[in-house]
């Protein structure tokens, strides 16, 4: 009897386990059909000229601002993390790599930016075409890999790629229009303004990064004691004066400056004059090295505008350190110079 009693719990056993392997077969079969990669596409209509997308997307310290990755997640990568010099190799395009290699952006075409995100598992490929005519347009075609059997939730990738898509060229949009019609870049205003010719005494010369704030005060006083020395009135605030961009690792060009009324010539100093412009100028707060955002901003600011920057940059420090010790209640100028 007992034995009468197993058999069609063995049955209906075994029938489950068939159930079972043609599941799996079933799945199996189904990924090894499905496809293995999803796309999705999302446009956008823009009142931004296409000089400003193409700038921020191919540059990697805009990120935080509208990246939805940097945004969301605090990744963020700047110029201290390249991994790869920029390179033209010999399909003609412009590749720079970030973050140990993680984001890759390539410049494909005049009109196409690649990135290409392999912070996870799998790559995603976001292509960035912004288009210009009677209606300028931005579009993000987001690809990603899915691999065997994850594909079986391509719906579900596809959507969380849409969304993640949407959220990007929006965040885009919003960051290209605060350039171009704010004139807000890395939460500074920038502005146009005149600047009267200016008549500068200077101690130039090639200073590591590191090194500016050191070289301004062992030289700033001298220079004012020299000047004073000479006979000479100075005029408004000390400056430095950048003849190479300062944003870099090697060795830059600058100049410990202060202005008087007229062309002086003051023993062991380099005279200066710099005739009247329209200039760029953003103000910071706080420590000279925050300086970095500001002049980034000046040299982006002019970049979206297709200008070009004419050095020297002029930094212009309005507060006094003896008067006011606290340096984050310093306030500095910064000045760019441009041509068309």
């Amino acid at each position: 009897m007992i034995a009468s009693d197993q058999k069609p719990n063995l049955s209906k056993s075994k029938k489950y386990l068939y159930i079972i392997i043609g599941i799996i077969l079933f799945l199996l079969v189904l990924s090894a059909w499905l496809p293995k990669q999803i796309t999705v596409s999302k446009s956008i209509e823009t009142t931004t000229d296409k000089s400003f997308v193409q700038n921020v997307v191919s540059d990697i310290s805009t990120y935080s601002s509208w990246y939805p990755k940097c945004v969301d997640d605090s990744l963020f990568f700047d110029a201290s993390m390249v991994n790869m010099i920029a390179r033209i190799n010999q399909n003609n395009y412009h590749s720079t790599s970030y973050g140990e290699g993680n984001v890759k952006i390539e410049s494909l075409k005049s009109d196409t930016i690649m990135i290409i995100d392999s912070t996870e598992s799998d790559n995603i490929v976001h292509k960035i075409i912004c288009t210009q005519g009677d209606k300028n347009s931005i579009t993000v075609t987001s690809s990603k890999h899915t691999g065997f059997l994850s594909n079986l939730l391509n719906l579900f990738h596809k959507s969380t790629l849409g969304s993640y898509s949407q959220k990007m060229i929006k965040n885009l949009d919003n960051e290209c229009k605060k350039r171009s019609d704010e004139s807000m870049y890395y939460g500074l205003k920038l502005e146009n303004v005149s600047l009267y010719k200016k008549y500068f005494s200077s101690m130039r010369a090639e200073v590591m990064p590191e090194n500016i704030t050191s070289f301004y005060g062992q030289n700033i006083a001298a220079l004012f004691q020299q000047m004073q020395g000479a006979g000479i009135v100075t005029n408004g605030n000390p400056h430095i004066l950048y003849y190479t961009n300062p944003l870099t690792t090697n060795k830059i060009d600058l100049g410990v400056a202060i202005s008087s009324l007229s062309n002086q010539n003051v023993m062991n100093t380099e005279s200066v004059t710099i005739d009247s412009s329209i200039v760029v100028r953003t103000t910071y707060n706080g420590p000279r090295n925050k300086n970095q955002k500001a002049i980034k901003a000046i040299q982006d600011y002019i970049k979206d505008r297709k200008l070009h920057i004419k050095f020297p940059i002029l930094e212009e420090f309005k507060t006094d350190p003896s008067q006011e010790p606290d340096p984050y209640k310093w306030e500095t100028n910064v000045y760019g110079y441009y041509t068309k």
